[in-house]
């Protein structure tokens, strides 16, 4: 072979490998379907008196995934619900440890796990009526 010959196959396969590599980046970086669950407490910093202290909302969120779920069925539905209600007991939970000293008792009460239910809920209600929606496209096919 020549050596013209063998510097055109190296060059294409570098570029051939370059694709490829660029096509499995992309797919390795879509975007997979998640919930965000977030949960918030007011906190006061010290040296302050009890009705002028500063407070300061701090705010914990956790993704959830479900790209390995059909939330357009009964059972992928309560699975992704099931895992919003985890992600939301562990925020709460390390809210309550990261600031004993909240200004609410909620984090104890456990509004605070309920509210950060009620945050995802818009996503959750979006997310399984986008797949329902494209079930029953499928169906009409």
């Amino acid at each position: 072979m020549s050596t013209v010959f063998r510097y055109v196959m190296m060059a294409l396969g570098a570029v051939a490998l370059a694709l490829a590599s660029a096509v499995s980046f992309a797919q390795s970086n879509q975007e997979l379907p998640e919930i965000t669950v977030k949960a918030e407490t007011p906190v006061v910093r010290d040296g302050f008196d009890a009705n002028h202290r500063p407070v300061e909302i701090v705010e914990l969120s956790r993704r959830v995934g479900y790209a390995d779920l059909n939330v357009g069925t009964h059972s992928g539905a309560v699975e992704l619900q099931k895992r919003v209600e985890m992600a939301a007991k562990v925020v709460c939970d390390e809210l309550e440890r990261s600031y004993p000293n909240s200004t609410e008792s909620d984090l104890q009460a456990g509004t605070c796990v309920q509210e950060a239910i009620n945050s995802a809920k818009g996503e959750v209600d979006a997310a399984i009526a986008a797949a329902e929606k494209a079930h029953q496209g499928e169906g009409q096919q």
